[in-house]
């Protein structure tokens, strides 16, 4: 498991283990491809994916809404088209 380290000066450095289920999480490339939603990926895909509702949903065997954000919500209905959702 990741945990979060310091660096020399003081300012907290983020993980750098990657998510397990980057290869099969649909909503990963759609990050990838809308700069916008590209901190979500950088934040949680590439560094804290043990907070991600989509890593904790998946890891229990159970469906994963592809409109279901990292952070537990769901994805505004107005942003869906900017994803190809």
């Amino acid at each position: 498991m990741a945990s979060d380290q310091t660096s020399g000066t003081g300012t907290a450095v983020l993980p750098t283990e990657p998510c397990p289920h980057l290869g099969s999480c649909a909503l990963f490339p759609k990050f990838a491809s809308t700069p916008v939603l590209h901190v979500w990926q950088t934040y949680y895909c590439r560094a804290r994916f043990e907070s991600c509702a989509r890593f904790k949903l998946s890891a229990q065997g159970r469906p994963v809404a592809i409109t279901l954000l990292p952070n537990g919500k769901e994805m505004a209905a107005e942003l869906r088209p900017f994803v190809g959702i």
